[in-house]
């Protein structure tokens, strides 16, 4: 199963087709921002809203799951990145 990487903030942002081209353009890159999707529509969806997007579209758990950096996505944008709620 092959991924999209999307970069919003990395030496030239964009959406990329490998881990590796994604690690070019993140690795040491000082607070880097980039996520990986399982479509090329989806990951062009995310690049197009916006790294604001996804962190204004992600509920923060209070218990420890938000130490660990998990997340909850809103229905919304779970329908914009074209996944089912």
């Amino acid at each position: 199963m092959s991924k999209y990487y999307v970069v919003w903030k990395g030496r030239t942002p964009g959406v990329y087709g490998s881990w590796e081209e994604c690690k070019d353009e993140t690795n040491g890159y000082p607070s880097a921002q980039f996520k990986s999707y399982s479509t090329k529509s989806a990951a062009d969806n995310a690049y197009a809203l916006g790294v604001g997007a996804w962190f204004s579209a992600t509920k923060w758990d209070k218990g420890s799951r938000a130490r660990r950096g998990h997340a909850k996505l809103t229905h919304e944008y779970l329908n914009i990145i074209g996944k089912e709620p």
